[in-house]
């Protein structure tokens, strides 16, 4: 198995339970400057796996959502963490949150993790490694399907904005898939579950999109801008994405960016 998957899940098995009892508690949230909530589990988390990383990967930077800090050295390594993804699921108790661990070496995307706590099951790839599942102790390569071009779109259950769904009516999408997480939507497009899922407007941060990245990229599909252009990751101004999108195949992403270019 993949070194870095080796060291981090059994960690974030043992943080489960206690995210689990949070998760079933009466636990309170509080709203952040943007308005995204953040609850117990949150920080929880973050301290736990700040700490770990520290103490195994000492040499690296680390930079997390739920930090105010910045990476201006863009060399070496550099962990970027996401907590909990998706904390609206876990505040209405959806289930569909995750844990989003990746790795930057020299500014290239080089290892995704997103891990599910409550079905215990993780996703996970490297650069050149290929990209996994892990269930049970039971692994299993990733492959997107590249000959289903009729689309399958995986959508947020909230945050589904009126350009979205413009889009989605020039594409004639007609079969959805609702989940969560964005880690969890774009692995849905690795073990085909789906086949495209996209945000075009500004509003992820790179600790969403590069776990995804070399999960989507690893299993052979492709993740790029809302342009057609090369995610970039901008480390010192911790700004937002301008847009991500994901596919399997290179005609459905001409058909997104043909989509996208009639609504500019």
């Amino acid at each position: 198995m993949i070194k870095e998957a080796q060291i981090l899940i059994p960690l974030l098995k043992t943080l489960r339970l206690q995210i689990l009892d949070i998760y079933n508690s009466d636990f309170s949230h509080t709203l952040k400057e943007d308005s995204s909530p953040v609850t117990e589990a949150d920080l929880f988390v973050h301290e736990k796996i700040i700490s770990f990383i520290k103490k195994k990967f000492p040499q690296d930077n680390i930079i997390s959502e739920e930090s105010t800090s910045i990476v201006k050295n863009k060399s070496g390594n550099i962990w970027v963490i996401d907590p909990i993804d998706g904390t609206k699921e876990f505040v209405n108790k959806t289930g569909e949150f995750s844990i989003m661990i990746g790795l930057l070496s020299n500014g290239v995307p080089e290892f995704g993790l997103v891990y599910l706590p409550i079905k215990d099951i993780s996703y996970f790839a490297k650069k050149g490694e290929g990209s996994y599942k892990l269930e049970e102790n039971s692994l299993t390569k990733l492959r997107v399907n590249i000959k289903e071009k009729n689309i399958t779109l995986v959508r947020s259950r909230n945050n589904f904005k009126e350009q979205d769904q413009t889009i989605v009516d020039v594409l004639n999408i007609e079969k959805f898939v609702t989940l969560g997480s964005i880690g969890i939507k774009f692995s849905s497009i690795a073990e085909n579950k789906a086949n495209l899922c996209f945000y075009s407007t500004p509003g992820l941060g790179i600790w969403d999109a590069l776990p995804s990245q070399v999960i989507l990229e690893e299993a052979g599909g492709y993740i790029f801008d809302r342009n057609g252009g090369t995610l970039r990751y901008d480390l010192d101004k911790r700004i937002m994405l301008e847009g991500v999108v994901g596919c399997s195949c290179l005609e459905i992403k001409k058909k997104f960016l043909d989509a996208y270019s009639t609504i500019k």
